[in-house]
């Protein structure tokens, strides 16, 4: 049944604006990202939004391609996984 789908949507998707901010990144960088599929993503409509776990993918997988990479301390990808 449909419910059992329920239990593995993540609590909330980011806004563009959110990963902008995040990832501290210029809004057409992020949207070429989205367009070329580095980052994972979802429209609803008109809205694009994305999965926190899909972001944290994709920064660990920057972090691999760049060794000296230092994991910045504001980011703070709980407040997206909380009701």
């Amino acid at each position: 049944m449909a419910t059992s789908h329920l239990n593995s949507l993540p609590k909330k998707l980011m806004t563009v604006k959110e990963v902008i901010s995040t990832l501290s990144l210029s809004e057409s960088k992020v949207y070429l990202l989205l367009s070329q599929r580095e980052i994972p993503s979802v429209r609803i409509g008109r809205s694009v939004r994305v999965d926190p776990a899909d972001l944290s993918a994709y920064i660990a997988k920057c972090k691999q391609q760049s060794p000296n990479f230092r994991e910045p301390s504001h980011i703070d990808f709980g407040a997206y996984n909380e009701s």
